[in-house]
């Protein structure tokens, strides 16, 4: 349950960020930053297993009459921030989450899409003609910002730049009559040295379909939902390329 526990605040807290930006929070770094991350030519991926399956439900909570005024996002932050005075739902979201990574594991064996990610991102990135090596490691944690965040066998290269990528898939609900929809992000973060970011920034996907009326319906299509927030985490990977890489976006200032 700790695995479940720690992923689920993972997630809460990448969407809190994404929904209270105003502008894009990679901008600055990027162009404080732009002549190191423009000289990049070696690149150490670093990217975590990510077998769990989080289902977030805040449906009963006190905070299901302010979606339509926060938005699930800004709901789903709010959740977070008083999960402590939220005993039942955070107790039904670990449940929840545990039996449905489960089912999908039941149906489709190990599953899990975050090392195509990382390879995928590494081909687009050595079509640009720059070195780069994969590297395992466990689910950085300890802190909300992913350069702060540790993973105990995470160890950079000399001559590297690190990439340093975390996952998070999930199906949320942010009141108690909405259908659960599926989210995947990505928190990523360049790196020259440990915890001194180049730039550091996060991307979410939160996919249209499929939606289940209730748990009882995702739950038993585990195997083909679980399909699209796999679908919904590789889209993203030529944005981060973009994000971090593409210099474009300043040609005209």
């Amino acid at each position: 349950m700790k695995k479940i526990n720690s992923i689920l605040f993972s997630i809460l807290l990448p969407l809190f960020l994404l929904g209270c930006a105003t502008a894009p929070p990679h901008v600055a770094q990027k162009q404080t930053n732009r002549s190191a991350i423009e000289a990049t030519q070696r690149i150490e991926i670093f990217y975590h297993s990510d077998q769990e399956y989080p289902v977030i439900d805040a449906g009963g909570s006190g905070y299901a009459g302010l979606s339509g005024l926060l938005g699930p996002i800004g709901l789903i932050a709010g959740l977070g921030a008083h999960a402590a005075s939220k005993t039942t739902m955070a107790d039904r979201a670990r449940s929840r989450s545990a039996d449905f990574t489960k089912a999908v594991h039941d149906a489709s064996g190990t599953h899990d899409f975050t090392e195509q990610f990382a390879q995928n991102l590494a081909e687009q990135l050595r079509v640009t003609g720059r070195e780069v090596k994969l590297t395992e490691i466990e689910r950085p944690l300890g802190d909300a910002a992913l350069s702060k965040s540790m993973a105990k066998n995470m160890v950079f290269t000399p001559g590297y730049t690190a990439l340093v990528l975390r996952t998070s898939k999930s199906y949320v609900a942010e009141s108690a009559t909405s259908s659960y929809r599926p989210v995947a992000i990505v928190e990523f973060a360049l790196m020259s040295n440990p915890q001194q970011p180049l730039i550091e920034s996060s991307l979410s996907n939160m996919l249209s379909k499929p939606t289940y009326i209730t748990y009882r319906g995702l739950l038993a299509d585990a195997e083909q939902a679980a399909d699209a927030l796999d679908k919904g985490l590789l889209a993203l990977v030529p944005q981060v390329q973009r994000v971090v890489f593409d210099m474009s976006e300043f040609s005209s200032r």
